[in-house]
């Protein structure tokens, strides 16, 4: 059995289980095929579990919206990474010489098949995180944090294009030709980088509680204990400077009748 750090991170591994089940139910993308495979299969779904617990750790220790929404971010970023080699196969279907050339760039002397293997599971537990880490971006409705994603993945994914093209060809004078291109798009990924952690989420100036502004489900993220505000304390008599105890009223003073009768009686 899973054993969490605590009720945050409970919580957050529920809504992760919860957004991979619905995404398996009702998607129709990709990442909902391999959704279905992960849930269908106990052995991989435990192995996700535990690997996508590790990931939320960070995000699990910190208790306001702001911290938490950076963790998201590198959260993503690290996701997308995982992802870029598989991805860059499907899309230009690598096969042969051509894919067992470009994992040996990435895993150097060790055999292609265990490699292959590796990095297929590597993906697919990426993918189902991701999904997870959407939803979480989504609950926090922040949209400094899904632009900067969008653009970082769009940089990120030509980068990696580029990289993978110049480490396969066999042409000196192309491979130098790609270069400053490749350099370009890697200063703009890590200046894109430099902002996902730097710039500040879409409301932080505004003072305004968390039920209002985001909703019952950030609240029981964000807050530390589930669901509930603090008691109010039960009054109770203190002395004061002279030592006689009175319960603070309304600024009327009530003055008691010496003869011991209801007036109006």
């Amino acid at each position: 059995m899973l054993r969490y750090q605590s009720r945050r991170h409970q919580r957050l591994m529920d809504e992760s289980e919860r957004a991979l089940s619905d995404e398996a139910k009702h998607g129709r993308r990709r990442e909902s095929r391999i959704a279905r495979d992960i849930i269908r299969d106990s052995q991989n779904y435990r192995l996700w579990e535990s690997r996508h617990a590790d990931l939320i750790v960070p995000l699990s220790e910190q208790s306001r919206r702001a911290p938490q929404i950076f963790a998201l971010r590198d959260l993503e970023v690290r996701l997308l990474h995982r992802r870029a080699l598989i991805r860059h196969i499907r899309f230009h279907g690598l096969i042969g010489a051509e894919r067992d050339k470009l994992f040996s760039v990435f895993y150097g002397p060790r055999e292609t098949t265990n490699a292959i293997l590796a990095e297929h599971r590597q993906y697919t537990l990426a993918v189902s995180s991701r999904v997870s880490a959407d939803h979480l971006v989504g609950v926090m409705e922040d949209p400094v944090s899904i632009a900067l994603l969008r653009e970082y993945e769009r940089v990120y994914t030509e980068y990696f294009e580029l990289y993978c093209f110049t480490v396969s060809c066999d042409d000196p004078e192309t491979v130098e030709a790609a270069k400053p291109l490749m350099l370009d798009l890697r200063r703009r990924a890590f200046d894109l980088i430099k902002r996902i952690h730097s710039e500040k989420p879409a409301g932080t100036q505004r003072q305004v509680p968390y039920p209002k502004l985001y909703g019952r489900l950030a609240r029981r993220l964000t807050w530390p204990w589930p669901g509930r505000r603090p008691r109010r304390q039960p009054w109770r008599p203190r002395p004061d400077r002279r030592g006689s105890v009175s319960r603070p009223d309304s600024g009327r003073r009530r003055v008691r009748n010496p003869s011991g009768y209801r007036s109006g009686c």
